[in-house]
């Protein structure tokens, strides 16, 4: 009977388990002025990595130029504030939109992270400067010496780390 209940118990955490989404919030921030924007990524079971309306929010951009702006898109291209990317099995890789109306200095960084693994890498890649930032261990910065929008230079990568085996 007591091991009847230890399954019911596993059972029982598991499914709650999969109730709380894994979720990462990605901030951009102006450090001249104090403002900043995020977006977030779902990776829940039973949701889609193409836009679906009440699984993702599509982006409504703001005409505040001092408020620098951040998405992620969907598999199908769809800018979106909140997207839900399913159950995280393997790597992702997300692009990123940034639309920024002035100068100066930004920085990228992320919470909510304690509902995903510890060991699972969250790297943000500068395509442009071609560097990567593991950014578990701190924000990355950069500089804009004109206002741009641009969704082709920042990806987010998701992997679990590499396992290593000797033989």
């Amino acid at each position: 009977m007591q091991w009847i209940k230890t399954v019911f118990l596993l059972l029982l955490s598991a499914q709650f388990a999969w109730a709380v989404p894994k979720e990462v919030r990605l901030s951009l921030l102006n450090t001249s002025f104090g403002y900043s924007d995020e977006t977030r990524i779902l990776l829940n079971q039973g949701t889609t990595p193409a836009f679906v309306t009440g699984e993702d929010f599509q982006k409504v951009l703001n005409q505040s130029p001092i408020i620098p702006q951040i998405y992620s898109f969907t598999t199908d291209a769809v800018p979106c504030s909140s997207n839900s990317y399913g159950v995280f099995s393997a790597g992702l890789i997300i692009p990123l939109g940034i639309k920024i109306d002035t100068t100066g200095t930004f920085q990228f960084s992320t919470s909510l992270l304690n509902n995903i693994d510890t060991t699972t890498l969250i790297i943000l890649e500068d395509r442009t400067l071609g560097t990567f930032k593991n950014l578990r261990t701190g924000a990355y910065t950069f500089q804009l010496s004109r206002a741009v929008q641009d969704n082709q230079r920042f990806f987010l990568h998701i992997n679990y780390p590499p396992q290593l085996s000797i033989s």
